[in-house]
């Protein structure tokens, strides 16, 4: 019988990332979850290694947790137990630290961020149900931001419609520039061009989800994209060429600076 949790750790071999590991074997105890480990050296976008992750994964939900965090003690028996409401993402509250500065604490939900009042869109630290979270594929070009590239298109897409709030405070982001690997300037701005003005998402009738590829050079090099073309990457990485009007335009993922998601539909 499959676990109903599979919480998934991209970790560094630089990093202690065994305590945090020993700390999730202990509470899971007896209870239907898995873990699974991808260790690096550092050469592998965080991407990357979390759709080998995705490709690993067994359970009816999955979530992710970095390696130089931390969760509280109830953690693993919470996220269980949400996850037999049957909600297509179990959500819960973060705790945000960073030296120096005020702690914050983070509410997810089926809302757009509003990071100054607390709140903050589902992302890859919630659990989801694995059918909903395999219909995108992780940007494997990317270590900063692959998360909104993966988690932006699938709540605008509408395929996420109910969600399980626990009112307690589960994960502790735990953010210190001085250690962080992918917060580093060359991949920021790595990610600020590979986003340019935004990057669409298309979806077919068959609710398939298509986020458009940024660099139209990988499959027309030294020549442009013809306009009524587009170049996108399916939830099994292939990229191929679509015309425009064999997929519905439905959003747009934004660089995020700390604002809202904005949703594009069409009408």
């Amino acid at each position: 019988m499959n676990p109903i949790l599979s919480i998934l750790m991209p970790c560094l071999e630089s990093r202690v990332w065994e305590k945090l590991h020993m700390e999730l074997v202990q509470q899971v105890k007896d209870l239907p979850v898995e873990i699974l480990v991808c260790l690096d050296d550092g050469k592998r976008t965080s991407g990357d290694k979390r759709n080998e992750l995705m490709r690993r994964t067994t359970g009816e939900y999955v979530c992710f947790v970095d390696d130089d965090d931390w969760v509280s003690p109830n953690y693993v028996s919470s996220l269980a137990s949400g996850c037999k409401s049957g909600a297509d993402v179990v959500s819960f509250s973060l705790k945000f630290t960073n030296p120096g500065r005020k702690d914050e604490y983070w509410r997810f939900g089926l809302h757009e961020n509003y990071r100054d009042l607390g709140l903050m869109c589902v992302n890859h630290l919630c659990a989801w149900k694995r059918s909903l979270a395999e219909k995108v594929a992780w940007s494997p070009d990317l270590g900063y931001r692959d998360d909104h590239l993966w988690f932006q298109p699938l709540f605008a897409s509408g395929l996420v419609r109910t969600c399980y709030q626990i009112d307690d405070v589960l994960y502790h982001y735990q953010y210190d520039s001085n250690v962080s690997v992918n917060q580093k300037n060359d991949l920021i701005v790595f990610s600020q061009r590979h986003f340019g003005s935004g990057v669409s998402c298309f979806m077919d009738g068959e609710g398939r989800i298509f986020v458009q590829v940024p660099r139209s050079s990988i499959l027309y090099p030294k020549k442009v994209v013809p306009s009524d073309l587009i170049v996108v990457r399916d939830q099994n990485l292939e990229v191929s060429v679509r015309n425009k009007r064999s997929l519905r335009f439905y959003h747009k993922v934004h660089p995020s600076r700390g604002g809202m998601i904005r949703r594009k539909r069409n009408a």
